[in-house]
């Protein structure tokens, strides 16, 4: 052999390594009920990862699921899929904050994450079970494939109105699954 075989032959074992090593493709859609919780270090949601094999079948039951917090406590950590889906929950943290939950699976490239926020505002609670009002007199979207409301207005028209507080901007971004608004040119108000 010369060095151009050696070279050639050396390459494909490498290559041939990482194309048969290679993890499997899984995906997590992680989801947390309410997503909103009071920063008593005693209120609980329940956090659900809902894992699928690449070709969109749900994993089978037993495959381990890897959840951590970065504030907050976790009830479990590793959990394993039940008709593939594995539950854990967290606690608040007593102090405020936003917590952010990731799922992984171990020996996989298959992560998510998700937002729950802990407030000592209680009024923030309430807002929960209150009715969004959207509006916009130039562009109001909803795409619920990305679960997300979108809106834009060139006169700071863009609304969104919950119980008591108003949101006022040029655009914004409702995502509904973290229950979250990102807003451009922005005024919040509370009060009629």
């Amino acid at each position: 052999m010369n060095l151009r075989t050696d070279v050639l032959a050396l390459l494909l074992i490498v290559w041939s390594g990482v194309a048969c090593g290679a993890a499997p493709l899984y995906s997590i859609k992680l989801s947390a009920s309410p997503s909103i919780l009071l920063s008593d270090g005693k209120s609980v949601a329940l956090v659900s990862a809902e894992v699928r094999d690449e070709k969109g079948n749900l994993v089978p039951d037993g495959t381990q699921v890897q959840f951590s917090a970065s504030l907050g406590v976790l009830r479990d950590t590793l959990v394993s899929t039940s008709a593939g889906i594995a539950r854990t929950q967290i606690t608040s943290s007593s102090l405020p904050g936003v917590a952010t939950i990731t799922a992984t699976l171990p020996g996989a490239s298959a992560f998510e994450e998700i937002r729950i926020t802990f407030t000592d505002d209680p009024e923030m609670l309430r807002q929960r079970a209150n009715t969004y009002l959207f509006s916009s007199p130039q562009y109001l979207a909803y795409s619920a494939d990305w679960q997300c409301i979108e809106a834009v207005s060139s006169e700071q028209k863009a609304e969104i109105v919950v119980g008591a507080l108003r949101l006022q901007a040029r655009s914004y971004q409702y995502r509904l699954d973290e229950d979250l608004v990102i807003a451009e040119g922005a005024v919040l108000s509370r009060g009629k």
